[in-house]
């Protein structure tokens, strides 16, 4: 293992996982407030070099000090303050075992979906608290301003939440909703029904994964409902409406507006300004709130291992209905 003594006040920033993901954490990185050193690992030597392509085309590469390219994290060094895992799914949780045996880390940053077995969870959770790891999940809507003042508006208020479109992806987008949900709620258990998705389970656009179509159900405690609809025909656009007494939203999540009406102003429609960040746009944020408040406003792992066990145990309940004549222990989705 190799390692190297920079100043103390450079900061050390792990990526593993170099694919589209981790490429666009790596440029956020370039926009971090502070010196860093950043190791980038991949066993793809193809994705190693699709990653240092994209640091090399941009225009400045901030305060990066120096950036490593490694096939393995067996010759990383052996401390990182912030290390990001942003592989797939079925890999995660064997790459935060070996990232946590061969390094010191002292804040996580994990890409969802989290897990593809129930158990995982559990043992990621002591894993974490063995090494006193904290530990984040990156479903980034609720960091958003935009979505931060809907909370606000919305505080003490039960919620219709619905989002739907054509082939948006129950399996790989759904537990950013449920996020959302638990964000604006500030409800922690949201108990979810597959009964409405459809039989069919389809091929996913990423190798090796699967998808669903038609609609997941979900209420919390209180009484906010969620339904989550992905159409399998072409041609409808996402759009996400959170319906509530004080103030209805239409939001097209990929969209530069949205539309509100709110009780106190006679529900008259109104146009707002809305964006959703890049992630390129965006992780430097998080790192700079770890280093400097110790925390961010991410979900820590213990809230979301909540919501992601409830998906997952719907999702592998519903594919075990449809294979009944073998044991299904894996969610195949990422």
């Amino acid at each position: 293992m190799r390692d190297f003594d920079p100043s103390p006040s450079v900061v050390r920033i792990t990526i593993i996982g170099a694919g589209q993901m981790g490429i666009r954490h790596l440029q956020a990185i370039a926009k971090l407030d502070r010196p860093s050193i950043v190791e980038v690992v991949d066993p793809s030597s193809t994705a190693l070099q699709q990653a240092k392509n994209s640091l090399q085309s941009m225009s400045c590469r901030g305060l990066i000090q120096k950036t490593i390219f490694s096939s393995s994290v067996t010759t990383l060094t052996k401390t990182s303050d912030v290390a990001i895992v942003s592989t797939n799914a079925a890999i995660r949780k064997s790459v935060i075992f070996e990232l946590v045996s061969h390094k010191k880390v002292k804040f996580l940053i994990l890409e969802k979906v989290l897990f593809q077995r129930a158990g995982d969870y559990q043992e990621v959770a002591e894993l974490l608290a063995r090494h006193g790891i904290s530990a984040f999940v990156n479903c980034p809507y609720r960091t958003y301003s935009f979505f931060q003042k809907v909370k606000e508006n919305l505080k003490d208020t039960i919620l219709d939440y619905k989002y739907s479109g054509s082939f948006i992806g129950i399996g790989c987008n759904s537990i950013h909703h449920l996020d959302l949900i638990s964000f604006l709620t500030g409800e922690k258990n949201i108990r979810l029904n597959s009964a409405q998705l459809d039989a069919e389970v389809i091929t996913s656009k990423r190798n090796g994964f699967i998808e669903f179509t038609g609609t997941l159900y979900g209420y919390t405690n209180q009484g906010s409902r969620c339904t989550i609809t992905s159409y399998k025909h072409e041609g409808v656009p996402p759009l996400l409406q959170i319906i509530s007494t004080k103030a209805i939203y239409l939001i097209p999540l990929m969209g530069s507006s949205a539309l509100v009406a709110e009780a106190a102003n006679n529900w008259r429609w109104k146009q707002v300004p809305y964006s959703m960040p890049l992630q390129s746009e965006w992780t430097h944020r998080y790192i700079q709130d770890l280093l400097d408040r110790k925390t961010c406003d991410l979900a820590t792992y213990d809230k979301s291992m909540m919501l992601h066990m409830e998906f997952i145990r719907v999702l592998l309940s519903f594919l075990q209905k449809q294979s009944p004549d073998r044991e299904v222990s894996v969610c195949p989705i990422t």
